[in-house]
């Protein structure tokens, strides 16, 4: 319940472990998106760690964020999906879990998950396969997304939000 007012609120959480650490601490400061960063994420790598080829991926999960997405980075990924995948794969269904993913059904009647790893874990989808590659975007300052079809992880995502040009180092 209060993930979802924060996120209403426009505060996202890039990790909620780190949270429920924060909680263990006795100072504690906190810059929102946007105010050092930019506040527009963008793709910058694709690692496919499944049987589905990248454009494809990018249609299906392209196709999730936008039939369901409100959070930046399921925008920034949609986006990318279009400039990249071209037509994204219509959804009949999607739900929004916030700030941890999307869950949708394609017209096919394909599942699709795009989200972090808690997401897919809570859907009972291992990201074992893809997390080597997540973790290595992680150690670069980049966000992970994963993106699950048919009950299976098969690509992981690093999205990152640039510094503003005039964000002190």
């Amino acid at each position: 319940a209060a993930s979802l007012a924060a996120f209403r609120r426009g505060i996202l959480y890039r990790d909620l472990s780190a949270l429920e650490a924060a909680g263990r601490t006795g100072i504690a400061a906190f810059v929102a998106r946007g105010v050092v960063t930019t506040g527009a994420p963008e793709v910058v790598e694709i690692a496919i760690v499944g049987d589905r080829d990248e454009k494809e991926l990018l249609a299906l999960g392209g196709g999730a964020e936008r039939a369901g997405a409100t959070h930046p980075f399921g925008r920034a990924i949609a986006l990318y999906a279009e400039k990249h995948a071209g037509d994204l794969v219509a959804m009949r269904r999607a739900t929004e879990q916030p700030g941890c993913g999307v869950t949708a059904t394609s017209h096919g009647g394909e599942p699709v998950v795009v989200g972090t790893r808690q997401h897919l874990l809570a859907q009972g989808i291992s990201v074992a396969a893809a997390e080597k590659k997540a973790a290595a975007f992680e150690e670069r300052g980049c966000s992970a997304v994963f993106v699950a079809v048919g009950g299976k992880v098969q690509a992981a995502l690093a999205l990152r939000d640039g510094p503003r040009g005039e964000a002190a180092e």
